[in-house]
Formats: structure tokens, sequence, C-alpha cells
């Protein structure tokens, strides 16, 4: 039926028979009944918002990737609370949308190659791959009928969201190489090149004690240095620091 407001959808259905649950058929007389509108509460749209299929998709892409972000750099905090929120509301979504699992595990698994391209020199291909499992987890997201009738993700939703989740893993990506590529700074390998202080005289030996970074280290090498004169940290061996004089 196509009608123009509610009471002219009324007065066509007023006279069809229906059939029942039982079998037994029923007469409709609906022309001229009273109507009572009950609007929905502050809460209830809220839900008709986040049950959109374009909020959803949004909402579930934000989740994937603030998660990501937050295993990505640990102790952000921020990205990983709004991703954890959003994807929960993303659920709760997908639990009244009509979605295919296999486009939700698409979609997961676009997200599992772009942490393995982080991971595993690939040379892009891992990074490639994922960006086709998640353009397709998102086109096959909700289910169509045959018709062509029903849900789907906007085009205009997918291809910003897909190149803004590539841009945040790109710029993840190139952070984490850019820190694996400087010097340690951390643990006995951040000692070297570093400046200690004598703090018991070298002898014959070659044997001595240094202070640095607020540790008694025992050292080797630098013959002759004196207390108190800077030294530097050529190489740690076990629990011994070789070092050089200072020119």
């Amino acid at each position: 039926i196509i009608a123009r407001d509610v009471p002219d959808l009324l007065r066509q259905l007023d006279g069809r028979t229906v059939n029942r649950v039982g079998g037994t058929g029923v007469v409709l007389r609906v022309a001229g009944a009273r109507l009572d509108v009950r609007e929905m509460g502050a809460i209830e749209k809220l839900l008709g918002v986040v049950t959109h299929p374009n909020v959803a998709y949004i909402l579930f892409l934000v989740g994937l990737v603030g998660l990501y972000f937050e295993l990505a750099s640990p102790g952000a905090v921020l990205p990983g609370i709004a991703g954890g929120i959003s994807l929960l509301l993303a659920l709760y979504a997908f639990s009244v949308l009509p979605v295919r699992l296999a486009a939700i595990a698409l979609i997961v698994c676009a997200v599992a190659l772009f942490i393995a391209e982080v991971k595993v020199t690939s040379h892009g291909l891992l990074a490639a791959g994922g960006a086709v499992s998640l353009v397709a987890g998102s086109a096959l997201l909700y289910a169509v009928p045959s018709r062509g009738e029903g849900y789907r993700v906007d085009l205009s939703i997918i291809v910003p969201g897909v190149l803004v989740t590539l841009a945040v893993v790109a710029f993840l990506a190139w952070r984490t190489v850019v820190l694996r590529r400087l010097p340690v700074r951390t643990g006995s390998e951040g000692l070297v090149g570093e400046t200690a202080r004598v703090v018991r005289e070298f002898g014959g030996d070659g044997r001595g004690t240094v202070l640095v970074h607020g540790e008694y280290w025992n050292a080797r090498g630098a013959p002759g240095a004196a207390r108190g004169e800077p030294v530097s940290v050529s190489r740690v061996e076990g629990f011994t620091l070789h070092v050089e004089r200072r020119l």
C-alpha cells in the first residue's frame, strides 16, 4: 500500500481480510480509528541514530582504529577509551541490523593485516591486502535482499572511512619505523656513548669504578684516569663498562 498519510493508510486497510497465525481470517475495521501517537524518548532517539547503517559502520571503524592506535602506542589511553565505547555501540547496532558475519570478519582481518605490516617486512603487500579486505567487508557489511532493497553503507561513507583508516595506519607504521631506527636509550645498551665520571681511579691493570646515570659500575680501560675525570662508555660487557678517556 502506498499512502500519503496515516488516515489514508487506515482507509485503504479498512475492509481487507488478513490471515491470523492459526489460519483463520479476520476483516480489518480501522477506518476513522482513533490514533494514539507516542513519541520516542531521548534515549530511543539516540539509539535510533546509533542503529543507522552508516553510523554503525563509522562507529565500528572508529572502534577498531582506536584500539589499534592504543595497541601501537600503549599509554595514550584516550584512543583506547573512545575505541572501546565506539566498538560496543557498533556491536549493539549490529545486533539489530542484518549484518553479514563474513563482512565483519573481513574488516577485522584488514586490521590484523595492518598490524602485521608493522611487525613484518612485506614491502606494502600486507597493507594492500588489508585495504582490499577493508573495502570488501565494508561493501558487503549488510545483507541486501535479492530485489535490491535494504540496508547498505553509502559509497560516500566507505571511501572516506577507508582513506582515513589507511592514513592512521600509515602514520602509526611510519612512527614505529622511525622509533625502531633511533639508538637504544634504555637498559645497558643505552649506556654506550654516555659520559661517566670516575669515582675510583684506574690503576695499571686498567680497572676502576665509574658513576653513570646514578649507578656505580665496574669499568675497564682508560689507564691513568683520575678520580672525577669524565670518560666515555664505548661498550658494555656483562656488568662491566669499557670506557675511553675523553679528548
